[in-house]
């Protein structure tokens, strides 16, 4: 870590002098009456307290940064239901959302596409300057005949397949050896053809119940990857293969700063899990660490629209603190019935707009890095859930 020398001059104030100080502005009250506790599992009574005020002293060592990679770029993302409406119907919507500033595009589809209806779903859309993902609503369909078909389909039109960057959402039981086989098939045929395609998802939107059940959301997440992690490794598929074509999905709650640190938890946590499948050899982040795709999900919605677009202003800030790869938000009438309006959609992207093209976060590698805070919190949440996924997987990592 490079150490600033700008306040050498000046007698470093320690814990206990500004807590001293806190209590005299208190008059009297208890520091405690300040912090708040945050459940780590349920139906668990386990709590730890989210103290207030963090500072230098809590920490033996200054934390280093969790930048795993150059910049603090992300996609912009926006999903696109085709069961709700035809293949050109979704093919205008996506264009529309890309000339609005997308530039990653999620088709939500009932099942994977045949060859005409992947013409008409992608055409006019270049390929090569955008990320493009398929979510087929079962995620257990084996996704490689559609996959085969979209690179034909891309070597027809003329396009780089080296550069193609998206995705699928297979995420079978690999619970038999049969599974398991076709799950490695997918990865093996992918790292010699769609080199840039997120084949295995992690999806952990399902345990999402909101902010105050962080450890509980994580806990599971970490235990569905490591499931797929030793099932792949027993059958001799290396690591680095695995986490290359692998994402995870999380949702983001509203507690702006535990979102920010359950984030940057997970990166933490996620390593410790790779390092225990790779004990003898270095373990390297950058190339381990798998994408990371965040959503403001209707979940966290309420009728009111104009209230969603504050809320997800919030959330959305916490996912790019937290360093995602691809961040996609709901529209602010998502909760309602039927389509969401063109405007909507419209101010849904901007908001990632204003946080890339006039406030920079994407300039920032590791925002959050040096807030006392959200490091002791980022801390707090990887050793709770680290704790419960040892107890719960109990296979000697």
């Amino acid at each position: 870590m490079i150490k600033s020398h700008l306040f050498s001059d000046f007698t470093p104030t320690l814990k206990a002098d500004w807590l001293k100080r806190i209590e005299k502005d208190l008059k009297g009250r208890p520091m405690s009456e300040l912090a708040w506790n945050l459940s780590p599992s349920v139906p668990s009574n386990d709590t730890f307290s989210i103290d207030p005020f963090a500072h230098a002293d809590d920490f033996e060592t200054l934390p280093e940064s969790l930048a795993l990679k150059p910049t603090n770029n992300w996609d912009i993302g926006e999903d696109i239901d085709v069961s709700l409406s035809d293949f050109k119907t979704a093919n205008r919507q996506a264009l529309a959302a890309l000339m609005g500033g997308a530039n990653a595009i999620n088709f939500n589809v009932d099942e994977y596409s045949t060859k005409n209806e992947l013409l008409i779903l992608i055409q006019d859309i270049e390929l090569e300057y955008i990320a493009i993902y398929f979510t087929e609503k079962t995620g257990k369909q084996n996704p490689l005949p559609f996959l085969k078909c979209f690179r034909e389909i891309a070597v027809n039109l003329g396009k780089n397949t080296d550069i193609l960057r998206g995705g699928v959402s297979y995420s079978p039981m690999v619970t038999t050896n049969e599974e398991t086989n076709e799950l490695r098939a997918v990865i093996e045929w992918a790292s010699n053809n769609l080199s840039q395609f997120k084949v295995l998802t992690i999806n952990a939107l399902p345990f999402f119940d909101g902010s105050e059940n962080v450890i509980k959301e994580l806990t599971d997440t970490l235990i569905a990857g490591n499931a797929f992690l030793r099932q792949l490794i027993d059958n001799g598929v290396d690591s680095i293969a695995i986490n290359k074509y692998m994402q995870f999905k999380v949702n983001i709650g509203m507690s702006y700063f535990v979102e920010i640190a359950k984030l940057r938890a997970f990166k933490l946590l996620w390593g410790n899990v790779l390092d225990a499948y790779r004990r003898n050899e270095i373990l390297e982040q950058l190339v381990l660490m798998p994408t990371l795709n965040a959503y403001v999900s209707p979940h966290t919605q309420v009728e009111d629209v104009h209230t969603n677009k504050i809320r997800a202003t919030t959330q959305a800030m916490s996912a790019v603190l937290g360093g995602v790869d691809m961040l996609t938000i709901a529209p602010s009438d998502a909760v309602q019935e039927g389509e969401s309006t063109d405007f909507n959609r419209r101010i849904a992207r901007n908001v990632q707009h204003l946080l890339q093209m006039e406030s920079y976060l994407d300039k920032v590698v590791d925002p959050a890095a040096g807030s006392f805070y959200i490091e002791k919190l980022t801390n707090q949440i990887a050793e709770a859930v680290w704790k419960q996924f040892k107890e719960q997987v109990n296979d000697g990592l």
